[in-house]
C-alpha cells in the first residue's frame, strides 16, 4: 500500500503537535516535516514524494493563501486555521478541505478521505485510478486502516460486524451493511443478499440464484434479485431481460 507523504506548515506548537498526532494514528500517512515558516518548506515541496500539505493561513513572512498563489502547479492542501474568513477564497486554489481549529480526529479523517485518486503533488494530471483509486478509512480493532475499494472482493455480514474480503487479506469491521452501502454509493458495489455486498468488477459468472466473485460462489437473496439485476444492467449497460 502506497504511503501518503505529508508536510505540516504551521507556526503554533500546540497545533503542530495535534496534527502530528493525528497523522501518526493513520499507518498510511507519513510525516516528512514540520515548518513554522512556509518559505522554509519550499525545498521540501520540490520533492516529488510529497503528497499532501497541511497549511495554516496566518503564518510569518507569508500567509498560507499567498503561499498557494505562488505555485503554478499547486500542491494538494488541507487548510488548518483558526478563522473561517478565507474559507471561500481558499477553495479557489483547489484545496481539499478547510479545517477550522480546534478540529477533532473524526473531522481530520473526513478531510483525509478527500484524497481519493491522488498520487503525487507534481504529477496529479497524469494520475490514473489504478495508482491510488478510491479508498475508505475504516477502524480495524484500535487502528484506522486504508482499504482500496478496487481491492474489495465482497463484504459479508458477521453478526454485529462485517467482514471485508479483499484480494490478499480480510478485515473484521464494526460496521453495518447499510453503512457500507452508504459509504460505497456511486462505486461498483451491489447488495445481492442481506449478508453480502459484492464488487461488480470482480464478477465471473451470474446465475439465477448465485454469482461467482473471483471464482467464489455466493448466493443471491430472493428479495434482492430484481434490484441486483437492475444494478447490474446499469453498471454494464446491458438488458438482461426477464429472470428465469
Amino acid at each position: 500500500m502506497k504511503e501518503i507523504s505529508c508536510l505540516v506548515i504551521e507556526d503554533e506548537v500546540p497545533s503542530q503537535k495535534i496534527i502530528s498526532d493525528y497523522i501518526g494514528r493513520l499507518p498510511f500517512l507519513k510525516l516528512q516535516g514540520i515548518y513554522a515558516n512556509p518559505l522554509q518548506a519550499i525545498e521540501s515541496l520540490s520533492d516529488d514524494d510529497i503528497d499532501l500539505v497541511f497549511l495554516d493561513i496566518a503564518l510569518p513572512q507569508m500567509s498560507g493563501i499567498d503561499f498557494l498563489k505562488s505555485f503554478k502547479m499547486r500542491p494538494r492542501v488541507i487548510m488548518t486555521t483558526g478563522s473561517d474568513e478565507f474559507a471561500l477564497e481558499s477553495y479557489e486554489y483547489e484545496v481539499l478541505d478547510y479545517l477550522l481549529k480546534p478540529f477533532s480526529f473524526e473531522r481530520f479523517l473526513k478531510a483525509i478521505s478527500r484524497l481519493s485518486g491522488v498520487a503525487t503533488l507534481k504529477s496529479r494530471e497524469q494520475t490514473t485510478d489504478n495508482e491510488v483509486g478510491h479508498f475508505l478509512l475504516v477502524k480495524d480493532g484500535k487502528d484506522y486502516i486504508k482499504i482500496i475499494s478496487e481491492d474489495i472482493r465482497y463484504i459479508k455480514a458477521e453478526k454485529d460486524y462485517t467482514k471485508v474480503i479483499c484480494a490478499n487479506e480480510s478485515h473484521l469491521i464494526l460496521k453495518t451493511m447499510s453503512q457500507w452501502e452508504s459509504d460505497l454509493q456511486g462505486q461498483p458495489f451491489i447488495r445481492i443478499h442481506r449478508s453480502y455486498i459484492i464488487n461488480a468488477k470482480r464478477l465471473d459468472r451470474v446465475g439465477s440464484a448465485r454469482v461467482k466473485v473471483d471464482s467464489e460462489s455466493l448466493p443471491i437473496g430472493r428479495n434482492y434479485r430484481v434490484s441486483f439485476k437492475k444494478a447490474l444492467e446499469k453498471f454494464y449497460q446491458l438488458n438482461l431481460g426477464e429472470s428465469d
